[in-house]
């Protein structure tokens, strides 16, 4: 079989690492990656290799081989890594717990838009202190348009080099 479609509308789980794809009714739905060892994909896995919207909840990290759209929000929970090896473009990013490494890392290049959204710090950060959120080889392109932080934490992003950070 080359290729398979389907049509979700609850959610649909394999064994041996789970590929779930769930619509709860919101807008922000697509894959929800989960193993107990680190994903990796091909190039091609995802059509033109674009897909909607991306969960990794893998904290041993997940790589695509090839470049990746993400074209609404790639989610990363459970201090996961994402490695792209090829350009990223992401629509939107949310890090349930942002640590000290960068949570999007790419080979190539990296396209930002949207909002970034971080739900808690792994550890609490010194006043003027920066972290990494993209690390990109061949540069940032863009930037988000809102930041999301916890409650009494403020922030923007920027480019520096080849990392986008707050």
């Amino acid at each position: 079989c080359k290729s398979v479609s389907l049509y979700v509308d609850s959610t649909v789980t394999t064994t041996g690492g789970n590929f779930t794809v769930a619509n709860s009714g919101g807008t922000n739905y697509g894959p929800i990656l989960d193993a107990k060892s680190t994903q990796r994909f091909a190039s091609g896995t995802f059509l033109n290799n674009t897909i909607y919207a991306l969960t990794i909840s893998n904290p041993t990290g997940f790589t695509y081989d090839g470049s990746l759209t993400i074209s609404n929000n790639l989610h990363i929970s459970l201090g996961a890594t994402v490695n792209v090896s090829g350009d990223v473009s992401v629509g939107g990013l949310s890090i349930d717990t942002l640590t000290s490494t960068a949570p999007l890392q790419s080979s190539g290049g990296a396209t930002i838009t949207g909002i970034l959204t971080i739900g808690k710090f792994s550890s609490t950060p010194n006043v003027g202190q920066t972290l990494a959120i993209v690390q990109s080889a061949n540069g940032i392109s863009g930037n988000f348009t809102t930041v999301t932080l916890p409650a009494g934490y403020t922030g923007t992003t920027s480019a520096q080099g080849n990392n986008l950070i707050l």
